[in-house]
């Protein structure tokens, strides 16, 4: 580079670099020639501390990415198996979600059923391979809902108005898989200024490698918070405007409830 290149082409040429290490490391992991990346051990993690560093909202909410699955689809295999443990603890994280009374938000695949609705969808999956894992997991009365149609939990889909409503700037990312839905949600999270946390215990992938190089991309590229969902330190005692006075889940927009529903269990 010519010494008297201006600094944004030298920083723009210091980032190709970067990225051309970042891809060879892991095309190196993937031949063999390296060992497995170590997922970065980070301390534990204040929710409502961190979300003041968010310029959206002060709350924070608890995102399930594609829990409710019939794993009806090629070499379901192996998410199966390690979807289990990491329902469990995502299981145990929405209890305490509950008790600090913080937004439990489903963001699922509707499939490819166009015409589905959240009811059918768990209707479908409970006859279905997952269906131990959506008893696990079943969502409750003051849940929220959002069918998505392609990977990122963002994309045409109203959860980013839902979030603003509930006045949410931290968003604790679990669901499946680790390095494809949960990946894509938390890039599109990153770049609407949303906080991320991804505990490492609550999300899982085809293969432990697969997870592991998600969760180190996402500590490094989206600074997400990685660490175990023991150790993240939930607020307590925070209440949305929209719920305030009307019972957790209730939205004023009438629009936005057509669109983003609470789910009335019936099944």
């Amino acid at each position: 580079m010519p010494p008297g290149a201006p600094p944004h082409t030298r920083s723009a040429v210091t980032r190709a670099v970067a990225r051309m290490h970042a891809f060879a490391e892991v095309s190196a992991w993937h031949r063999g020639c390296l060992p497995r990346p170590v997922v970065p051990t980070l301390p534990s993690i204040d929710a409502q501390r961190d979300v003041a560093r968010s310029p959206r909202g002060h709350g924070v909410a608890l995102v399930l990415v594609d829990w409710i699955n019939d794993f009806d689809f090629p070499d379901a295999d192996g998410l199966l198996a390690a979807a289990l443990p990491a329902a469990e603890r995502t299981a145990e994280l929405r209890e305490r979600a509950t008790a600090a009374r913080i937004p439990v938000i489903y963001v699922n695949d509707n499939f490819g059923c166009w015409r589905s609705d959240f009811e059918r969808v768990i209707e479908r999956c409970l006859r279905r391979r997952g269906a131990r894992i959506v008893e696990l997991l079943t969502p409750r009365d003051d849940d929220y809902f959002v069918l998505k149609p392609k990977h990122s939990a963002f994309l045409h889909t109203p959860l980013e108005l839902l979030l603003d409503h509930l006045g949410v700037g931290r968003l604790i990312l679990t669901g499946l898989a680790g390095n494809i839905c949960v990946l894509f949600t938390a890039h599109d999270a990153h770049m609407r200024d949303f906080a991320v946390t991804v505990p490492r215990d609550c999300v899982a992938s085809n293969t432990p490698q697969d997870n592991d190089t998600a969760l180190v991309h996402l500590a490094r590229i989206v600074h997400a918070d990685v660490h175990d969902a023991a150790s993240v330190v939930l607020p307590t005692g925070l209440v949305s405007p929209l719920s305030a006075g009307m019972g957790a889940g209730v939205m004023h927009d009438a629009a936005l409830c057509d669109r983003a529903t609470r789910f009335d269990r019936r099944v």
